[in-house]
């Protein structure tokens, strides 16, 4: 056995099924929440963080960042989808297995925007919070809020584009 071997299985036995309850208990869902704590062992071995000791206090930690990232997303997508809805008539003609299409489609762009776009987008169009909060939430300036907005946006207006969606 190798060393990253060793270190799945050392902090996995240990931590798993703990990290699973609690990341359900932020996230709701059972088997997203184990798709978190699988995502956080993968992106350790990946970025190979096994070679030093790891507490309990950088699991849990990790853990609620990625079910509050989850939660951000998701939150997105669906107040995205509003935004749509609100400014589209054609939407409100859209029947049901439509309207989960147009979900599906929309999450299939979203994630395709890099990760701190991702999180400005949801910010402040999605969540309306001001430049100013923005900057000081993620430690950014105004200049590279706006530029991060616009690739955001540029990038889902051409996604939707390709699909001929809007």
């Amino acid at each position: 056995m190798d060393s990253n071997e060793d270190f799945i299985i050392k902090y996995f036995n240990q931590y798993y099924d703990r990290l699973c309850l609690y990341s359900e208990s932020i996230v709701g869902d059972i088997d997203v929440a184990k798709d978190i704590v699988q995502e956080l062992f993968i992106y350790l071995v990946e970025k190979d963080k096994t070679d030093r000791e790891l507490s309990s206090s950088f699991f849990f930690t990790s853990v609620k960042h990625r079910c509050i990232s989850y939660l951000r997303h998701k939150k997105c997508k669906e107040r995205y989808i509003e935004i749509q809805i609100e400014s589209s008539s054609s939407i409100f003609d859209l029947e049901p297995f439509q309207y989960d299409e147009l979900k599906r489609e929309f999450d299939l762009c979203f994630d395709l925007l890099p990760e701190r776009s991702k999180e400005v987008f949801t910010l402040g169009k999605l969540e309306r919070v001001p430049q100013k909060e923005i900057e000081q939430l993620l430690g950014i300036k105004v200049a590279t809020i706006k530029s991060h907005m616009s690739k955001a946006l540029s990038i889902l207006r051409n996604c939707f584009h390709k699909k001929g969606i809007f």
